[in-house]
């Protein structure tokens, strides 16, 4: 039966894993419609095909939004919904912006700082 498993970026599952009860082939839109995460969430969707050891997303197993309808999942296959960790809305590339600048202005502004303290 084909396993719907949700994990976090670091591989650590989230919730259940969940078990769909007939044997037939599905869709993979059809799978990602009922088990996405909440609106908003970014996420990443893989297929891994029965006999793989990693449930890890890698090139061969991510499916893109584009191919999704064409996209068929058997009995025996793991669907892993990666959830990716939400931004800091903004403040990350402030942070980003005032570390360079301090990196960059740093070897001239101490020694005017350093002789500005000398002097007095």
């Amino acid at each position: 039966m084909t396993l719907v498993v949700t994990a976090n970026i670091a591989g650590q599952t989230r919730g259940e894993p969940v078990r769909l009860p007939d044997r037939r082939r599905r869709r993979l839109s059809t799978i990602v419609a009922r088990h996405q995460p909440p609106p908003g969430r970014k996420f990443i969707v893989s297929v891994h095909r029965r006999g793989e050891t990693f449930l890890r997303p890698t090139d061969a197993a991510v499916r893109l939004r584009a191919s999704w309808r064409r996209t068929l999942v058997g009995p025996d296959d793991t669907v892993l919904i990666t959830v990716v960790p939400l931004g800091g809305k903004g403040m990350s590339i402030g942070l980003t912006i005032a570390s360079l600048a301090l990196i960059v202005l740093a070897p001239y502004a101490a020694p005017a700082l350093a002789g500005g303290a000398w002097r007095r």
